[in-house]
């Protein structure tokens, strides 16, 4: 089993799920085709934040207040400086982070994963990979309006690496699944966390997914509601263990999804983002270590239907970006991140829309 310590030593091997204040600057923008043609799958339109500084933060994963109408995210990693730590909120306007005012909070961590807990304006954080290697198994709620950090007691889901998480209205309940564990390494386990008694279940579907890192995953509001999960990786080194399957949970059980078209190629630490309302996923980018991706994917939720849009104008390709869909502004965006093999960090910021 390879475990991420190693990866501290070659950062090329790391994995996960990206910033800092940067000048506003100006803006580029770039189109893939005329604004008019109305034929076909929606054209995307490009435009590109100014560079954000010298704050090449990646691994970030986010959650979006619904109450704040912000996009937070916990930490990340400027290897081989240290790890930076805190809680940030992300600006639609610039693409860059502002440090929140935040009490007790927890150690330092990338490739971490997180949901936010829309009743109890909280965010639900999972530790990942911290500067001297994987984090022990560890679960806090940051509390938005307060600021202040708590530590979950009792059992956790042990593979807080990677791992997918994601909240379920209907259940009134977070769903969280798989994920990296320094000891037990690659999990197929599904668990949720119960805001109101402040504990986790492990639960026992009758069909799961095969064991995975490193996926991304969104709720649909559609079909009685579910959370799904698409990619992820059984072996970070090894391009053969990169998965493209895609995954639905009910809050019952999973079922595997077989979209018609693609999908796309397998590949980890994707860059998505998910319109509940249209019931489009739009995933961007990722990696298989010997190369990163820069292709952009449609998926139609409703019509269960993968569609590969033009590439002209995007941005340069990379994985552990972040990512999301910005419901104020009906876009999508993809800040910063990690280009393979030779680890270059990026500090743009760029903005989608679908025509």
């Amino acid at each position: 089993m390879h475990l991420r310590s190693i990866a501290l030593l070659t950062v090329a091997l790391a994995g996960c799920g990206s910033s800092g204040a940067g000048g506003t600057g100006g803006m580029t923008t770039q189109t893939t085709a005329d604004a008019g043609q109305d034929a076909g799958p929606p054209v995307p339109a490009w435009t590109a934040f100014a560079s954000r500084g010298t704050d090449s933060r990646w691994g970030v994963p986010l959650a979006y207040s619904t109450k704040s109408k912000t996009f937070l995210g916990f930490g990340g990693s400027q290897y081989p400086a240290a790890a930076p730590g805190g809680m940030f909120s992300l600006s639609m306007a610039t693409g860059a982070w502002t440090k929140l005012t935040d009490s007790g909070e927890p150690t330092a961590s990338w490739c971490s994963c997180t949901t936010y807990l829309p009743d109890q304006d909280q965010v639900l954080l999972f530790l990942g990979l911290g500067d001297s290697g994987p984090l022990p198994a560890g679960a806090w709620i940051f509390d938005v309006a307060g600021g202040a950090w708590s530590q979950i007691s009792g059992a956790v889901p042990g593979g807080g690496i990677g791992c997918a998480a994601t909240w379920m209205p209907g259940l009134k309940k977070a769903i969280v699944f798989g994920g990296l564990s320094a000891t037990t390494g690659y999990s197929a386990e599904t668990w949720s966390y119960d805001p109101a008694a402040k504990a986790f279940t492990k639960l026992a579907p009758a069909k799961s997914p095969p064991q995975r890192a490193d996926s991304i995953a969104v709720y649909d509001p559609g079909e009685g509601g579910r959370m799904l999960m698409f990619s992820g990786t059984q072996d970070e080194i090894t391009s053969a263990k990169h998965l493209s399957d895609l995954w639905a949970f009910d809050g019952t059980t999973w079922a595997e999804l077989t979209p018609s078209g693609g999908p796309p190629t397998g590949r980890r630490v994707a860059a998505g983002g998910f319109d509940p309302v249209k019931r489009r996923w739009v995933v961007f980018g990722g990696t298989v270590e010997t190369m990163d991706f820069g292709d952009l994917w449609l998926l139609d939720v409703a019509a269960l239907t993968w569609t590969q849009l033009p590439g002209t104008g995007a941005p340069k390709a990379r994985g552990f970006a972040s990512a999301g869909y910005d419901p104020g502004t009906d876009s999508y965006f993809v800040v910063g991140g990690l280009q393979q093999p030779k680890s270059v960090t990026l500090t743009d910021g760029w903005k989608l829309t679908l025509q």
